[in-house]
């Protein structure tokens, strides 16, 4: 049956318990219901329908639920639905958004963590800046849980991209971002094959210490991670936190200023770092270079 509205109206007769229903149990006739309506939203979506193939992935998703024991199958068909809504020119995002949340619920009521887990940093993409803090905090805690430690502090660190992203940041969460810098950090230095990655979490932290204010706690904190890892002072990053430690403390802007144009032009900065630093720098001159 290659139609797809064919194929949708003996879904709609098996769910419905009309006479195609009859040789079913109540869960097997929503199960078969359940996978008509699956071919049926395929095929629409092979014809490019995107709002008809979401509306029918619903209905298969609803049809799972209503069968026995098939949360799984539904958590699958809401998000073959989500991905059909983002290819529609009509979509509005917070609907998918309500749908996303569906599926990390069947996820949590099933046990599925990871998945739950993975399911938050997806709703997090397609969240406002100012909802990203918590979805991803709350995936590091699932990703926690499930031992996936990788993961955790990916998500981590995308908490604390947000908490220091916003215009006017809070105190408060640049002391968040600290601890969080300083825990990721914690944990690299536990494995061989993380711990590169410790000098960029040092090197965030003690930018959060310079964007409170905190010239003092800046240097003990850059002589509490080179004692916490031998290699660190000879980096660049090192080398850039203890000049612009200087710098901040004597007032010299153009010490800051020579110090980030050479560190720029061996690792490119991004946006977060040169937000933070155009907030760190000295005087009232607000440009980098």
């Amino acid at each position: 049956m290659s139609d797809p509205q064919k194929l949708i109206s003996r879904a709609n007769k098996l769910s419905s318990g009309g006479f195609l229903g009859f040789s079913f149990s109540t869960g097997d006739r929503y199960s078969e219901a359940a996978e008509l309506y699956s071919q049926a939203a395929n095929k629409l979506k092979l014809q490019k329908k995107w709002d008809h193939a979401a509306r029918v992935y619903e209905l298969a998703a609803d049809a799972h639920l209503l069968a026995n024991s098939e949360e799984f199958q539904a958590a699958d068909q809401y998000k073959n639905m989500v991905v059909v809504m983002l290819k529609s020119e009509h979509v509005d995002v917070t609907d998918a958004v309500d749908v996303l949340y569906k599926v990390k619920n069947l996820y949590l009521n099933l046990g599925k963590g990871r998945l739950a887990a993975k399911t938050c940093e997806r709703i997090a993409d397609l969240s406002d800046p100012d909802q990203k803090c918590d979805l991803y905090k709350t995936a590091a805690e699932l990703y926690d849980i499930e031992d996936q430690f990788i993961a955790r502090d990916k998500c981590l660190n995308q908490e604390a991209h947000y908490l220091t992203l916003s215009s006017k940041v809070p105190d408060e969460n640049y002391s968040k971002a600290i601890k969080i810098y300083e825990k990721i950090a914690e944990g690299c230095l536990d494995s061989n094959l993380l711990k590169w990655g410790v000098k960029a979490y040092y090197f965030k932290a003690v930018l959060c210490y310079l964007a409170l204010e905190d010239v003092v706690g800046a240097g003990q904190a850059l002589n509490r991670y080179a004692e916490q890892c031998a290699s660190f002072d000879r980096t660049t990053e090192y080398r850039l936190c203890e000049q612009l430690v200087i710098a901040v403390n004597t007032d010299d802007s153009t010490l800051f200023t020579d110090a980030v144009i050479k560190y720029d032009s061996i690792h490119k900065l991004d946006d977060w770092y040169v937000k933070i630093l155009l907030k760190i720098k000295p005087s009232s001159d607000k440009e980098l270079c």
